[in-house]
């Protein structure tokens, strides 16, 4: 459906006129509605206390023995509500202003009536509220409790209507009596009323005169728009002939502005559209020559593409060949890296055998040391075995002369002399064989010797062939990086030509698009002036 912008400006505007005020005069009398409540509150509360003060006042003439306190008590009663009528009711004193329907009240500690307007006398314990509550002892409670307010539903007087009502009591120090000072909510918050009622004759004013405004100052947008809107209607079916809008315009608003801006806007269309035909004409004309330019473009592009392609295929190959270089550079350079590593390698190994040759040398010519001192160990032995020979013979002479007695010990002798040469004959055999011992280890050790020079010199000629190792896998090294940087520039020229072909295709492809899309131009060309021919310029 559509919808006037006159009759949205009128919604717009009185949502934002109604809402604002609505929550403001709402927020208002609720306050005013708070500080009425609590106003009321306190004066309860306060003639409450006017009434205990009454009390103590008498109290002291009681003490005095001014008056009884039958007199006192009915004193008190008399001013804080009225003489007591002949049907046993008391008038509402106007002294006490409680409201419309409040009043000042006398209860004892059990619920019962001491004074009261309609009910004096009665028990009132079980008195319950319209909704049940037992609201009498809830007002002893709070009395007892230092004072305090109830709440509770009841009648109005005279009538079956319902409101809340509050009390205050509190208990006086004197005759046991509880005062309670009552009135209902509506009684306070009455002005709150009264503002609220001037508050919707406010806001239902404002909204009377805010809609005349609205309708004024809508009506001075739309019939500009909906004039303009007939315009471009116009305009949108090709009839540029339009005259400019012809009412009162004092350029001060935005609804000024835009009205000056399409009556420059026709004039600006018009001489657009007359320079498109114009325009349109030489369009044609020249993309017919470029049409013939770039077919020639394209035929020379198709030829410089196929000598590009005739190039890469050059590169490639030599690309290849020097790939396969920079290849086997690199397992050059990774087998003289493989050699330098071996070589160094054999180097500690030869140096672990010249340390095993010294340390071998040194243990033979200890053990030559050694098998010295085992020879002078068995010249010794030799030389006992021969003592010992000697002493046996000797003992043999003298068992000889003992004759019979002694023919034991000749015995004995005996062995002991046949022991003596064959410990004789087998150091004479050890000595032999250490003397062997000694030959062949001091030529062990002229060995040794000899195996410990010619491992040193090995090791000397592994130095000077790690030597020549690492200068060679240097060499092949370079030899690698310059091939691989020899491949990764020829491969970037590869690239560089195959992009020059790729750009040689698509120049030619361009061109045959160019000259494909002249063609088009002209066409379309001619399609823009018939089109532009439907607009009527002049009236």
């Amino acid at each position: 459906m559509k919808v006037r912008i006159s009759v949205k400006l009128i919604v717009i505007s009185v949502l934002l006129l109604t809402v604002p005020t609505f929550f403001t005069g709402l927020t208002a009398y609720n306050i005013s509605k708070k500080r009425l409540d609590e106003a009321g509150m306190i004066n309860l509360k306060n003639n409450a206390h006017m009434a205990i003060a009454l009390i103590d006042v008498l109290n002291k003439e009681v003490e005095e023995g001014t008056l009884t306190i039958e007199q006192a008590q009915e004193q008190v009663k008399k001013t804080i509500l009225g003489p007591k009528q002949a049907d046993g009711t008391r008038p509402i004193t106007e002294q006490f202003n409680l409201g419309k329907y409040g009043y000042l009240f006398i209860l004892d500690t059990k619920g019962k009536a001491l004074g009261h307007p309609t009910i004096e006398g009665k028990e009132m314990w079980d008195a319950t509220s319209a909704n049940g509550e037992f609201f009498v002892r809830e007002q002893i409670e709070a009395a007892k409790a230092g004072g305090g307010y109830s709440y509770f539903e009841y009648n109005l007087p005279n009538s079956e209507e319902v409101e809340q009502k509050i009390t205050y009591s509190e208990q006086s120090p004197h005759w046991g009596w509880i005062v309670s000072a009552g009135s209902y909510m509506s009684s306070f918050n009455e002005g709150a009323k009264e503002i609220a009622m001037k508050i919707v004759l406010t806001f239902a004013i404002s909204l009377v005169l805010g809609i005349v405004i609205i309708l004024y100052f809508s009506r001075h947008i739309s019939r500009p728009l909906k004039m303009i809107a007939g315009q471009l209607n116009k305009i949108a079916s090709g009839d540029l002939s339009v005259s400019p809008l012809q009412f009162h315009m004092r350029g001060k608003d935005e609804v000024d502005e835009l009205t000056m801006s399409s009556n420059a806007m026709v004039e600006n269309l018009k001489d657009l559209v007359g320079r498109i035909i114009m325009s349109s004409q030489n369009v044609a004309a020249a993309s017919q020559e470029i049409s013939a330019t770039t077919e020639e473009i394209a035929a020379g592009g198709v030829e410089q593409s196929t000598t590009v392609h005739a190039v890469n295929e050059l590169f490639k190959e030599h690309s290849m060949a020097i790939n396969v270089v920079a290849q086997n550079a690199e397992m050059a350079a990774e087998l003289s890296d493989l050699t330098q590593q071996n070589a160094i390698q054999g180097g500690q190994d030869v140096k672990e055998s010249v340390q095993a040759m010294n340390h071998l040398s040194n243990q033979v010519s200890r053990l030559q040391q050694e098998s010295e001192q085992i020879g002078e160990i068995i010249e010794v032995i030799d030389e006992i075995a021969r003592q010992t020979n000697l002493l046996a013979l000797n003992a043999a002479i003298e068992a000889a002369r003992a004759g019979e007695h002694g023919k034991g010990f000749s015995v004995v002798a005996g062995e002991v002399r046949k022991l003596a040469e064959r410990s004789g004959e087998a150091t004479k055999r050890i000595a032999g064989i250490i003397k062997g011992m000694q030959q062949n280890m001091e030529q062990s050790v002229h060995s040794v010797n000899g195996a410990v020079v010619l491992t040193e010199q090995t090791g000397h000629n592994f130095n000077k062939i790690l030597d020549q190792v690492v200068d060679m896998a240097r060499q092949v090294t370079e030899i690698a990086a310059a091939s691989e940087e020899q491949a990764a520039q020829t491969q970037e020229m590869l690239h560089s030509i195959e992009s020059i072909s790729v750009v040689s295709h698509e120049s030619a492809a361009a061109a045959q698009q160019t000259a494909s899309s002249s063609q088009e131009l002209a066409r379309l060309a001619e399609e823009l002036n018939e089109m532009v021919s439907n607009f009527k310029l002049q009236a």
